[in-house]
């Protein structure tokens, strides 16, 4: 469970899970929360959850839930097979867990899809398996450094993999931006740099490579969203002169603090401060186009630069 959530919500989460599961298989399951342990990952927030391999009812025990059930008998019912049985509990999760990390405010998403079908370009990190698992907590037992094992056991990539999954990204960044995307609502420098790290491994000649190569694309997608967000707010602005109502102050300081945000974002990356000019030169050059005819300007005319980040 995202370690991220309050102990309240991953309980909650893995309650609400249990229950889908219940419900979708009318069958008994049984929750068990744990925390982390002494020594291992602070951030191992789990649970154990059991469901009865047969349907329940006021008799008892019954038939065997289609988890269970041969891919015959699926097929002859026309129900999904095991495999997608299990797919749609992940998505399930996935719903349930993203949910939860919007409602506390939480910027981070999970997704259950495997790499291949989110369309990403690179290759997946390791996790420490059950096994090195067992081997920490037996050494930790005898007085080892459990942690400094799980550590090691948890390398990150091969050089092999690092190489590869560098080629990759600077090949095509999209892919690799668009996960980003998908797990971060804020993705900033320090969240592309933290994700980069995953898949290319800490050797810094390489991330600076690679850094040097897809920050250019990252940094004119982070300026595409300042922008649009400072169009909405000056379409707001303009219309509130206009119609002179009371809440313009409140507006007014959300453009301030947003300037604020910018200026200190494009002070720590001097891609986005690159990019955030060439949108708005592009803006002011459409801007600046002959005309057939002169109009008045519509409410929603988004060609110019945006009025509060002019000021």
């Amino acid at each position: 469970m995202p370690c991220e959530l309050t102990s309240n919500s991953r309980r909650f989460i893995a309650i609400k899970f249990a229950k889908y599961i219940a419900d979708r298989y009318n069958t008994v399951v049984d929750v068990s929360l744990h925390s982390p342990r002494d020594g291992g990952d602070i951030r191992n927030f789990h649970a154990h959850i059991m469901m009865a391999t047969r349907e329940i009812s006021s008799g008892g025990f019954g038939a065997k839930t289609p988890l269970e059930q041969s891919a015959d008998w699926l097929r002859r019912y026309g129900l999904p097979s095991t495999i997608d049985q299990l797919g749609l509990l992940r998505e399930a999760w996935a719903a349930i867990v993203n949910e939860q990390l919007t409602s506390d405010g939480v910027p981070v998403r999970v997704d259950h899809r495997s790499h291949r079908n989110r369309n990403l370009n690179v290759e997946p990190n390791r996790h420490v398996g059950r096994t090195a698992s067992m081997i920490a907590r037996r050494h930790a037992v005898q007085g080892t450094n459990a942690r400094a094992l799980a550590s090691a056991d948890r390398r990150p990539l091969s050089s092999d993999v690092a190489r590869r999954n560098a080629a990759r990204i600077i090949r095509d960044p999209a892919p690799f931006l668009d996960g980003i995307e998908a797990e971060h609502a804020h993705h900033g420098r320090r969240v592309f740099v933290m994700v980069l790290k995953r898949y290319v491994g800490d050797d810094e000649k390489s991330l600076r490579r690679v850094y040097v190569e897809a920050m250019p694309s990252f940094a004119d997608r982070e300026a595409s969203q300042i922008v649009d967000s400072l169009r909405r707010l000056d379409i707001q602005q303009r219309q509130l002169r206009r119609e002179g109502v009371a809440s313009r102050p409140l507006l007014e300081r959300k453009i301030a603090m947003l300037r604020e945000d910018v200026r200190a974002q494009i002070q720590r990356n001097p891609w986005l401060r690159l990019a955030l000019q060439q949108k708005l030169k592009d803006m002011q050059t459409v801007s600046a186009a002959p005309k057939a005819e002169p109009a008045s300007e519509p409410e929603d005319d988004t060609r110019t630069a945006p009025a509060p980040f002019a000021r």
